[in-house]
């Protein structure tokens, strides 16, 4: 098995990340007043309580902002998200290749000889 690196940054920023709530929950309780400085002048309070819950995905652009008060976050995120989205549909990425998907990966790729 293979563990893909973080590709996060390599996506747009009108890409949305579903299932951080948790992450946000985190950097939220040590960092109010920050966070809310962050995002006070760029979304409604209700969307950031939104992501907050889980409600809705948030994109990544605001996580990459969120950067200035944790580092990490990319990478935690990358951890811990379960879907990415650039419209109305979800799509599951992987984050580990292994023998079904490098099967499935050759097939798809090999030239038929």
């Amino acid at each position: 098995m293979i563990n893909l690196e973080n590709y996060l940054d390599k996506f747009p920023e009108n890409f949305v990340i579903f299932g951080v709530d948790n992450i946000l929950k985190q950097i939220h309780a040590g960092n109010k007043i920050d966070v809310f400085k962050l995002v006070r002048d760029k979304v409604h309070i209700s969307t950031y309580y939104y992501w907050l819950n889980g409600k809705s995905p948030i994109p990544l652009k605001y996580l990459r902002n969120l950067q200035s008060i944790d580092e990490n976050i990319m990478e935690k995120i990358y951890k811990e998200f379960t879907f990415i989205s650039s419209r109305r549909v979800k799509c599951v990425l992987p984050k580990v290749i292994g023998k079904k998907l490098s099967y499935l990966i050759g097939v798809i790729h090999g030239d038929g000889s």
